[in-house]
């Protein structure tokens, strides 16, 4: 098995021009870290559905049971 390795980047490459988060990442340390890039930093609209909504033969009934515990309207942000 072989020795796995990261590097961190304390900019991005000079290609990207912008990170795009999602809105629950304000306030938080990401947002932070993300300011500090030399990039733009930009939010996207942060869309979210009703767990019950959520049609378990799409990608099968395991990660519609996932995102239950994560329902917004029993844990808001």
């Amino acid at each position: 098995m072989s020795k796995r390795t990261s590097t961190v980047r304390s900019s991005p490459p000079r290609y990207l021009r912008a990170v795009l988060l999602d809105p629950c990442y304000r306030g938080r340390d990401i947002e932070d870290a993300a300011e500090r890039l030399s990039c733009a930093v930009k939010w996207h609209l942060g869309f979210s559905t009703p767990t019950a909504s959520l049609d378990p033969t799409y990608r099968g009934a395991e990660f519609a049971g996932l995102a239950g515990p994560w329902d917004r309207s029993s844990h808001p942000t």
